[in-house]
């Protein structure tokens, strides 16, 4: 039947540190936290980062891009560089994507200030604004959870419910998780990254 529960996405990124899938320059372990973006300028407007589905078939079995209920991110600000991120462009966030299509449902968190931040439903490409919230440090915990009935997907920003269920594909659809960062001039580091398989 594949793997169920909870499971740690960062062990499988660890695991392939010696024949890595993904670009290190932009994921990479340091001083033993896992830390996603640049601090230079780059060509890419966002940098997206997710385990191939056929990788997640090979570590969890029995199609689990298909069994993917929950994602969880523990993702926080580590260095925004302003000679190359401006302030109004500093953001990162976590998201369901399509294998099949280029619907995706998700959360983008931007950061004004070092102690405000906005709070956007991430659907389909686009970042939709829903709340501003002050916090006393930039560091977020992000739960997307898939309606068991209909795909849609509901975020939570530290355990808060943000806005309506996003529509998404159907259930009998692959989605892989993906964690993403402004490209250039911004870097978070992921303390934790898991996924719940049903």
């Amino acid at each position: 039947a594949g793997l169920q529960g909870t499971q740690n996405l960062l062990d499988l990124y660890s695991a392939a540190l010696d024949d890595p899938f993904w670009t290190q320059a932009h994921f990479a372990r340091q001083d033993g936290v896992w830390r996603l973006g640049v601090d230079s300028a780059t060509s890419d407007e966002t940098i997206f980062l997710s385990p191939p589905p056929e990788l997640l078939n090979q570590h969890f079995g029995n199609r689990a891009p298909q069994r993917i209920s929950r994602i969880e991110a523990e993702l926080t600000l580590h260095y925004a560089n302003p000679a190359v991120a401006s302030s109004d462009n500093i953001y990162f966030g976590s998201l369901f994507q399509s294998t099949s299509s280029t619907s995706s449902a998700g959360i983008q968190i931007q950061v004004v200030e070092s102690n405000v931040i906005n709070i956007a439903q991430y659907e389909n490409g686009a970042a939709n604004f829903i709340s501003q919230r002050p916090v006393n440090a930039v560091v977020v915990r992000l739960r997307l959870e898939r309606d068991p009935r209909s795909g849609a997907v509901t975020i939570f920003v530290n355990d808060s419910q943000i806005g309506a269920p996003i529509p998404f594909v159907g259930l009998d659809e692959e989605a892989v998780p993906v964690i993403f960062v402004k490209g250039g001039g911004m870097v978070i580091s992921v303390t934790a990254w898991r996924i719940h398989l049903d």
